[in-house]
């Protein structure tokens, strides 16, 4: 049958397959943690502000040690969908505050996300939070990708309150990214 097919028709069925498979593999990328630091705040105040963030965000405190300076919350939903199977998405956000050599308060923010079967509690899957960058958000074709740039938005929200006392605008933290090809 491709025998028949002209020249024309091959390259209108090459290029369908090319846009097909383009929007099905997208570059993402996994959020390992955000780094900031600043000399504007001290470790105890600054313990004390994230914690109220945390919790002005919706978020639960699973565990928290001023002295370790670290803060671990409990899983927040922040998404769900009805599909075959339902799923709800998590978010636990962990933060640590260490002084610094040069005399700054570093802290390091990383988002963990939990998706679960609600059919099957113990189907579960924790993993880094998946972010998208604003053409991929243009893509984003399923529920599940659509949940992770709701969890996505949820923590930037945070990290952009935490970098408001620290004095940092979103783009001066240091992020710690890995890019992953996910298939939809």
């Amino acid at each position: 049958m491709l025998s028949r097919i002209t020249g024309v028709g091959k390259v209108l069925i090459l290029g369908v397959l090319l846009i097909f498979t383009s929007s099905c593999v997208q570059t993402r990328y996994a959020v390992l943690d955000i780094k900031g630091a600043s000399d504007k705040v001290k470790k105890e105040e600054a313990y004390n502000r994230i914690t109220m963030i945390l919790i002005d965000k919706g978020f639960d405190i699973k565990m928290g040690n001023k002295d370790l300076g670290l803060i671990t919350t409990e899983y927040k939903q922040f998404a769900s969908y009805d599909g075959t199977p339902p799923f709800d998405f998590y978010l636990q956000i962990k933060t640590t505050l260490r002084d610094r050599a040069d005399g700054k308060l570093q802290v390091v923010m990383t988002p963990i996300v939990k998706d679960q079967n609600r059919l099957n509690s113990a189907a579960f899957n924790e993993h880094s939070l998946i972010g998208y960058s604003e053409q991929d958000q243009q893509r984003v074709f399923s529920r599940k990708e659509k949940a992770y740039v709701k969890g996505f938005q949820l923590f930037f929200n945070v990290v952009t309150s935490v970098g408001e006392l620290f004095g940092l605008g979103i783009e001066q933290f240091e992020r710690n990214l890995q890019q992953v090809q996910i298939t939809t």
